[in-house]
């Protein structure tokens, strides 16, 4: 809470108005470090044309943090979309992030997503998920239910089952990391077959 209302008081600065959703929403996407958040502000706010900042503004200029664009890769996965997670995957590469650094979190977020099915399969929800993992705000749990919604426990299970084995064939000297985690994204297309 205390940084959405500093970002608030950013942008206000900057002559902009802002809503605490999208203020959540610019702190998932670019991570909690103010001084990074600092560039960020100036970046929208020059961006926006009106006196309020919209989520159009957010996606069209914020540089987005890994766990953002690995979360948009799951999203994409949920949505059984899988033409588009590659592409994401694929622009993660040429952004020059590691395999294995997109890989462990992918990990990380599929064992999110499986934690959050487990949930809503026992009755909790997303209060459970933010205490869970200690998140300072609603808003990724939020995300996580909702990817949780569009999953099963068992599909979640398999795909974090793939990511497991790509992660043992990367730390097994496979020779072409970057493919080795193209191809489980595929493997976790034909789960729909």
């Amino acid at each position: 809470a205390e940084l959405v209302n500093w970002l608030r008081r950013r942008f206000a600065a900057n002559n902009k108005a802002i809503s605490p959703a999208d203020c959540d929403y610019i702190i998932f996407l670019c991570g909690s470090l103010m001084t990074n958040l600092i560039t960020e502000v100036d970046k929208i706010s020059s961006y926006a044309k009106g006196d309020t900042v919209t989520r159009d503004d957010i996606n069209a200029v914020a540089s987005r943090v890994l766990d953002a664009s690995v979360f948009d890769l799951t999203d994409c996965v949920a949505a059984k979309d899988y033409q588009k997670a590659i592409t994401i995957y694929r622009d993660l590469i040429e952004a020059k992030n590691e395999p294995i650094a997109i890989l462990a979190a992918l990990i990380r977020q599929v064992q999110r997503i499986y934690a959050a099915a487990l949930a809503l399969q026992s009755g909790k929800g997303e209060k459970y998920i933010a205490e869970l993992y200690g998140f300072r705000s609603s808003y990724p749990a939020r995300l996580l239910i909702d990817a949780a919604r569009r999953t099963t426990v068992w599909k979640a299970a398999q795909i974090l089952d793939i990511c497991c084995n790509a992660d043992t064939d990367m730390k097994s000297n496979i020779p072409d990391p970057t493919r080795t985690l193209e191809i489980a994204i595929l493997r976790m297309a034909q789960l729909e077959s």
